[in-house]
Formats: C-alpha cells, structure tokens, sequence
C-alpha cells in the first residue's frame, strides 16, 4: 500500500471522528432551547463522545469505507454509508435504553430528575435521532463534495475541448457508456444524443441525453 492511500484513509478516520464529534454536540444543542446545553449534559457529552467515535468508526471500517477510492464514490458508498450510520445509531440505541441506566452517577454528572436511587442519565431520545440526521448528512457530504470538487476544477483547467460523440443504443449498454462519460474526472467526451431503432424511445432522456429514432430524425 502506497503512502499516499495510507495517508488518505487516515485523514480520513480523522475527519469522521471530528464529524461524528461535531454532529453530537450539535445535536444536543438542537435539543436545548436557545442552543445553550445544560451543565450536567455538557458533561454527558464529554462522556459518552468517545463511545459514539468508537461505533461509528468500527461500522465504517467494517463496510468498506476506508477502502474505497474517493473520486469514484457511487451508490455503494451512499449505501454503505446508510447501512453503517443506521446500524450505529440502532446499536446506540440499545445501549442508552440497557446499559446507560446500569451506570453509577457521577458528582460531575448531576441526576438530572429527583430521583431516590441516582443514577447515569440516559441521552436524550430528540439527541439520538439528531446525531443520526447530521451524521449521515455530514460523512456523505465529505465524500461526495470531494468528487464535485474535482470534477468542476477538472472541467474549467481542462484546456482540450470534449469530444461530442452520440451513442448508438438507448438500451443498459448506451447508459453505461454515457454514465461512465459523465462521471468521467477528466471530461474527453461529451454525450449529444441517444439514437435507437425504438420510436417509443423518442423525446425521452437519458441523464439528461436526448433520445432520438433513428428511423424517423436520422
């Protein structure tokens, strides 16, 4: 493995631990009203932060997240991401309703309901399912900006206008050629139309392509 993959994937758990930092914090803010957190849950966060890291990176590592190339992210990726933020959060879940109670209190952490036997309060239901929002909206934005990012510098540094090709088949094998051209870091060639012997295919579009009989207009 080359320095550079090693030094990518690394940056990168450290991005998705300061996301996954960042969209609890903000999720408790949201909880609260005028987004000021009370004492005993700024100390709640401080606590439970790392169990939430810890999960969330595992989940990603565990579906492949760290392995995949980041110009080329897809609907894998955007899958991956949702299975892996989804299982986290059931999983948090789980842990905040059975095993947060079983804590013993802390003087730091105060009991935030009058109540005769103390204990480690749980986290917020509204927290869960704001962290959850912001986490899966944060770890996907990361990786799919990247990509825009790329694609827009590489169309206006690109100095050799795209070649305009027209495809012959509006069928799977046309929409792959064409998506593929799309995605294309380095756009070399520019899609202009479909052209198919189906005339019901005519007037319809294809990731933006028009489609055209080539009985009729060709």
């Amino acid at each position: 493995m080359s320095l550079n993959i090693q030094w990518q994937r690394a940056s990168l758990v450290v991005v998705d631990a300061i996301i996954v930092a960042l969209a609890l914090y903000v999720a408790y803010l949201l909880r609260f009203d005028n987004f000021q957190i009370p004492h005993q849950y700024e100390s709640q966060y401080a606590l439970v932060v790392p169990a939430f890291i810890a999960v969330r990176l595992l989940l990603f590592w565990q579906v492949n997240l760290y392995r995949g190339v980041l110009k080329y992210v897809g609907a894998r990726e955007l899958m991956a991401i949702f299975v892996s933020v989804t299982l986290g959060s059931a999983l948090l879940a789980v842990a905040n309703v059975f095993l947060v109670h079983w804590l013993p209190t802390l003087s730091t952490l105060p009991n935030p309901i009058d109540d005769p036997h103390p204990h480690f309060p749980r986290v917020p239901l509204q927290v869960l399912i704001n962290e959850y929002v912001i986490t899966m909206l944060a770890v996907g934005g990361v990786r799919f900006s990247r990509r825009a990012v790329l694609s827009l510098f590489s169309r206006t540094d690109s100095e050799k206008p795209a070649r305009r090709i027209l495809i012959v088949g509006a069928g799977d094998a046309g929409e792959a050629v064409v998506r593929q051209m799309l995605q294309a870091t380095v756009r070399s060639f520019q899609p202009v139309a479909f052209v198919d012997d189906d005339a019901t295919k005519q007037s319809l579009y294809i990731h933006g392509i028009p489609c055209r009989s080539r009985g009729r207009d060709w």
